[in-house]
């Protein structure tokens, strides 16, 4: 399944070697199988749990669950700025903005990230991969970021 894999580091005390899954109906890309996988599961429709509210679908009973606070209305808010969110894991990753302590940090520029999504997204940056507008010719290091730019010039 995954077409390429590529080095974000070239030295031989810190390499890593992420391997890429590509969706077959739309341009996303993962690094993860797992989450490639449920984004998958998106398009087929092949879900386990459905909001009988808004007809969303999830393949994983806490992913539903926490989707149901939200129409409940049962909110976690964090201690230190009062924020709200669905649910606690949401508290936790904000935690992390106030404390510093991340998840994961770019061994080239030592920025820090909480979800792994985002980070991967950032190394791509580092090794030059890139998608451009054809419109305008701004260029991205995501196919997300390019696609949210395209929504902007086709509501123009």
């Amino acid at each position: 399944m995954p077409d390429e894999t590529y080095d974000y580091l070239n030295t031989d005390a810190s390499k890593h070697t992420v391997k890429y899954y590509n969706c077959q109906y739309c341009d996303r890309t993962f690094t993860s199988r797992a989450g490639f996988k449920h984004h998958t599961q998106q398009h087929t429709g092949n879900f386990s749990h459905w909001c009988d509210v808004c007809q969303k679908g999830y393949t994983e009973t806490r992913h539903y669950e926490d989707h149901m606070m939200r129409h409940e209305g049962r909110s976690h808010s964090c201690s230190v700025c009062n924020k709200t969110f669905s649910n606690r894991r949401g508290v936790q990753r904000h935690m992390q903005l106030h404390t510093g302590n991340y998840s994961y940090t770019c061994q080239i520029c030592l920025k820090g990230f909480i979800e792994r999504r985002c980070f991967d997204d950032h190394m791509m940056k580092h090794e030059g991969r890139s998608y451009v507008c054809g419109i305008c010719e701004k260029t991205y290091s995501t196919s997300n970021n390019l696609k949210r730019h395209m929504q902007d010039h086709n509501a123009k």
